[in-house]
């Protein structure tokens, strides 16, 4: 219900539907409003992390050097 791409009007019927299975399988309502909850809160930092991805971890790139010299030593010291 949280993560698909559904309507308000959907979104609210499938939460009705939901607490209703609940409430039939005498499951208590509290738990099933917190986790909604979590959830809501979960996918809300994950779309500000995608909004706003950490640059350095995109730019990481990495290189393998099959030789060992001096000249390669000099080259792996700058990075």
């Amino acid at each position: 219900m949280i993560t698909l791409p559904v309507t308000e009007k959907a979104r609210k019927e499938e939460w009705k539907t939901i607490l209703a299975i609940a409430k039939n399988n005498e499951y208590p309502i509290h738990v099933i409003n917190n986790l909604k909850e979590k959830l809501t809160i979960k996918k809300q930092k994950h779309q500000r992390h995608q909004q706003h991805p950490i640059i350095n971890q995109h730019n990481k790139k990495w290189v393998t050097f099959t030789y060992f010299s001096p000249i390669i030593r000099r080259i792996t010291n700058l990075f």
